[in-house]
């Protein structure tokens, strides 16, 4: 009998301990890691993708001037672990500004990073055009995110939209301020955009034939309102007047622009100017005999980040004689 009472005692405490476990549980809020922000960007593949972030990337791999002076205004530079200069970049300077934080980046800064090198420096986050994640380049997006480093490609680069803006600009800005936990500093920035379209005089007097020319020899390639560049000039008040993405010396005659602005790519700026007043077919046009042909960097208007307020600047002088 005593035996029979001590196992239903035994019973009843174990019972009581299991159901008391199973109500605990119940009540426990189970805590999952989330991402503190997502990004929209393209993959190699051209598909648009999110990115989640569950802590600030510390390893980056910048490619491209324009990526690290973006980090620098940030003040994010202690992030990059190797700035990658790509093709022309070895010739640029840093805007004055950043210049200082940029002198600590040369030992890490690379001419055309491999993907085995880059490999071999393992980054957690990677940032560049469309062509920095190809086979020539440092690998596919899916190469890197299988292991486990995000990739962000500027949407402005190679082709990959149709029409750019200057919004475009400030996304990957705002992008970046998001990833890095930077929010205000690139709201900061941002403004900085705005307000250097905004103090634009605002007068239809002032309203110009604007073309945004690059020479390629017997014609120009012609940056319309569909780039960057055109879409520049459009926020400034002034008037893209031809479409298309390639011009003749006859056809820039008849448009007869006002105002040139003409790319540039790094030390060719007078040559390229003396180049353009030395055709004799183009003496009748308006922005050749008023002598308004503007250089303009090409990095000021294709995928520039923060150097877009310098291209902006540019342009408003040429538009406005300021």
């Amino acid at each position: 009998m005593m035996n029979r009472i001590i196992t239903i005692l035994i019973c009843t405490i174990l019972m009581f301990i299991l159901l008391s476990l199973h109500s605990k549980e119940n009540n426990t809020v189970k805590t999952i890691e989330s991402d503190y922000t997502t990004v929209s960007t393209v993959d190699s593949q051209r598909k648009n993708v999110e990115l989640g972030f569950s802590k600030v990337p510390q390893k980056v791999i910048a490619n491209r001037i324009y990526v690290a002076e973006t980090l620098i205004a940030l003040g994010v530079e202690k992030n990059i672990l190797a700035v990658n200069y790509q093709n022309t970049d070895r010739y640029k300077e840093y805007l004055p500004q950043y210049k200082e934080q940029a002198d600590n980046l040369r030992r890490i800064t690379f001419d055309n990073l491999t993907m085995e090198e880059a490999v071999s420096l393992q980054p957690d986050f990677i940032i560049g055009w469309l062509t920095t994640f190809d086979s020539k380049g440092l690998g596919t997006t899916d190469f890197w995110n299988k292991r486990g480093v995000n990739t962000y490609i500027n949407t402005t680069s190679n082709g990959l939209t149709k029409h750019e803006t200057i919004e475009d600009q400030e996304k990957f800005i705002l992008d970046m301020g998001k990833i890095f936990q930077k929010e205000a500093e690139s709201k900061e920035l941002v403004d900085n955009i705005e307000t250097a379209i905004k103090t634009t005089i605002n007068s239809k007097s002032k309203y110009k034939r604007v073309l945004v020319l690059e020479n390629e020899g017997r014609g120009f390639r012609n940056y319309d309102s569909d780039t960057l560049a055109g879409n520049m000039v459009e926020r400034l008040n002034g008037q893209i007047v031809s479409q298309g993405r390639v011009l003749s010396y006859e056809e820039v005659i008849k448009i007869n622009p006002e105002v040139i602005f003409l790319v540039y790519f790094n030390k060719d700026r007078l040559i390229q100017l003396k180049q353009i007043y030395s055709i004799p077919a183009l003496n009748s046009v308006n922005a050749i005999k008023n002598k308004r042909v503007y250089p303009i960097r090409l990095d000021y208007i294709y995928t520039p980040g923060v150097r877009i307020v310098e291209g902006l600047k540019i342009m408003r002088k040429g538009l406005y004689d300021e």
